[in-house]
């Protein structure tokens, strides 16, 4: 499968638009917000609410698993848009993801998630 059709099949796969105190309808399909109003679902998430669960990557194309707070997975890869400021993922590398956001002066703020150790700490 290309790449681009991933994207687009996760993303209608995965929309929601659910708060923390608020637990996920698990009898209410994903996808109830449409793509072409408002961004991706990824790109209604503020970075700090995500957690990078894994980094798979084949000869191909990297992947990385990132669940939210109420552990939602989304697939992204370089180039995918994720949070509210306009991030950008630059960046996949072992147990890490580069996320650069545009800053108002026209610099960009770098961000860097890392994977859990196996006691659930962040490195």
């Amino acid at each position: 499968m290309r790449s681009w059709a991933i994207g687009v099949t996760l993303a209608c796969a995965i929309a929601s638009r659910t708060t923390a105190t608020e637990p996920r309808d698990p009898f209410v399909p994903p996808g109830t917000v449409p793509l072409g109003v408002g961004g991706t679902p990824l790109q209604h998430i503020e970075l700090a609410r995500l957690r990078l669960a894994a980094v798979v990557s084949d000869t191909s194309l990297a992947r990385a698993l990132l669940e939210d707070e109420t552990g939602l997975g989304y697939i992204a890869t370089i180039g995918t848009p994720v949070g509210r400021h306009g991030g950008v993922i630059v960046g996949l590398g072992r147990g890490s993801l580069r996320i650069l956001e545009p800053k108002d002066d026209g610099s960009a703020r770098e961000v860097v998630l890392q994977m859990a150790s196996s006691n659930g700490d962040r490195k």
